[in-house]
């Protein structure tokens, strides 16, 4: 019953997009999100049957994995990405100030995961 009285009278998606300013940042958050799969899956295959995951100055490649745990990286940024465009449907509703926090945040998550997905691709091509 408290379920229903949380739904009770509240907007809808359609409702919450179409505010003013609201649908930029979550497409946006969504097309980080969509690159970051396409890098993952059209990058080229690694000729080792080894993956650098992190790499130090002094000692070389210390955390070496299989090229299939690169995945892991796209899996979180949309699990945050969408965290963040529900955090922003439930808690902004009130206030747009709270909305536009939690929608730039997915984006500023799913940028800095693209780019570690960049980094990693690009050092063990």
């Amino acid at each position: 019953m408290a379920w229903l009285s949380f739904l009770w009278q509240r907007e809808s998606w359609r409702a919450f997009l179409r505010r003013r300013g609201i649908i930029i940042p979550a497409l946006l958050a969504l097309g980080l999100v969509l690159l970051n799969w396409l890098l993952i899956f059209l990058a080229p295959p690694s000729p080792v049957q080894s993956f650098t995951l992190r790499y130090s100055i002094y000692f070389g490649p210390n955390w070496v994995v299989a090229p299939s745990s690169l995945v892991v990286l796209p899996v979180l940024s949309s699990l945050l990405v969408g965290l963040d465009l529900f955090l922003a449907y439930v808690v902004g509703r009130g206030t747009v100030i709270l909305a536009h926090v939690w929608l730039w945040t997915g984006v500023a998550v799913a940028l800095g995961l693209l780019w570690l997905s960049w980094l990693l691709v690009g050092f063990n091509s």
